[in-house]
């Protein structure tokens, strides 16, 4: 079975849902809050002109709802 080629929407939003859940220290600084990964994903989000098989409104949707939930 060939493998795929292409991220689809559900695969972005998998991806989104293990944001902040591996903490690894660096150097002794504490790892990076849920939320704050959340900001950065939404704010990158912006610059990001490939979106390939992956419903845009739905996956920044989701983070967005992530993100309400953090708060």
């Amino acid at each position: 079975m060939a493998a795929r080629s292409t991220f689809t929407t559900q695969d972005e939003i998998s991806n989104i849902k293990g944001l902040g859940s591996f903490h690894n220290t660096v150097a002794g600084k504490l790892p990076v809050s849920r939320k704050k990964l959340l900001k950065g994903y939404l704010e990158a989000a912006k610059f990001r002109s490939d979106w390939g098989d992956i419903d845009k409104k739905t996956v920044l949707r989701f983070a967005r709802q992530e993100l309400k939930r953090e708060q």
